[in-house]
């Protein structure tokens, strides 16, 4: 086994997380590493320990003006009991914890909010966690009222198990309200990303989004929820990808997202499988599969995406939810064995 999902793996074994479903979970109570203490700042303790440092959070409240310096291997871990995650804080920082260049870290049980963001550095920016890093590992975490994304930019191999994503992507300038890119989400990449038993709601764009071909994306038995412009969005990826065992519901109520709003969309995509998941709400259509063909060919190099191929709906609940785009000619679009 390679050395970055085997450290993934160990880190899952590791992190004895109970969940208990919507942001309240127990942790271990100990933990064995560099304590961090109410009053610490973590970007300077970070700072001070070399690649693979455990970091023990003690439960409380820590504000960061600067970004949390993320190294190869390094373990961030919440310690509480009483099922509050220690919260760390942003007091100005555009990035919570700053991924780039790491390998097989792993971020686990703390509450991560505030980061801020402008034009001036839209996209890359108003991130709870990202900024790129391989194999990066959230666990027990919960993300919220970050200006952009709660996850972005990260690398390929990211694993999430166990978390909540809430409110981010609160700021007009991630949501194409402005001049500014749309990029808000609970979890945005470009690379592969795997998400298991979250929850991902009120997020005021998409909930998660796989985007310029992130190739493997995986979501399994999570809870997609009121998330503004689409719960589950496929936007020009070769896959494989998997969505199943989910409840995705009441997505697509931002009337400021346009037209195209739903639950699940699939956009210039292929080799897309969904099945065994709970859809309806009636703010859009369970499922929108659609080809921009204009977008297709104006980018040939393949940012444009790709003809619509192996996309199965299936053996879903739709609760009076309408799909479209399951009737197209000459796409190999197929939608079966749906509960109405």
């Amino acid at each position: 086994m390679a050395r970055g999902p085997l450290v993934i793996l160990l880190a899952f074994i590791a992190s004895s997380v109970v969940w208990w479903g919507e942001g309240t979970a127990r942790a271990a109570t100990d933990c064995s590493g560099v304590q961090i203490r109410e009053g610490d700042d973590i970007s300077l303790v970070a700072d001070a320990h070399g690649a693979r440092t455990t970091f023990c959070i003690n439960d409380g409240e820590y504000p960061v003006v600067r970004s949390v310096k993320v190294q190869s291997g390094d373990r961030f871990r919440g310690v509480y009991g009483d099922g509050t995650r220690p919260i760390v804080r942003g007091a100005g920082a555009t990035t919570i914890f700053d991924t780039f260049g790491s390998d097989s870290a792993a971020i686990i049980g703390l509450r991560v909010q505030g980061a801020i963001g402008s034009e001036a550095c839209s996209p890359n920016c108003g991130r709870g966690i990202g900024g790129g890093g391989t194999n990066l590992y959230v666990s027990d975490a919960h993300l919220m009222h970050n200006a952009n994304q709660g996850i972005g930019g990260v690398g390929p191999g990211l694993l999430v198990v166990n978390s909540v994503f809430d409110d981010n992507g609160y700021d007009s300038t991630f949501t194409g309200e402005t001049a500014g890119p749309v990029s808000a989400a609970g979890i945005k990449s470009v690379n592969s990303m795997i998400i298991r038993n979250s929850v991902v709601k009120d997020n005021r764009w998409a909930g998660l989004w796989c985007d310029i071909d992130c190739t493997r994306f995986e979501v399994h038995d999570s809870t997609v929820v009121r998330n503004g412009k689409v719960g589950v969005h496929d936007e020009i990826s070769s896959g494989a990808a998997i969505v199943e065992g989910s409840t995705i519901r009441y997505n697509g109520g931002l009337a400021a997202a346009g037209s195209r709003r739903a639950d699940l969309i699939a956009l210039n995509s292929k080799n897309l499988n969904v099945f065994g998941n709970t859809f309806g709400g009636k703010n859009g259509a369970a499922l929108i599969v659609a080809f921009d063909e204009a977008r297709f060919r104006a980018e040939p190099r393949g940012d444009g995406g790709f003809a619509l191929r192996n996309i199965d709906f299936h053996h879903n609940r739709l609760n009076g939810d309408a799909l479209s785009g399951c009737g197209l000619p000459d796409w190999r679009v197929h939608c079966y064995k749906n509960g109405r």
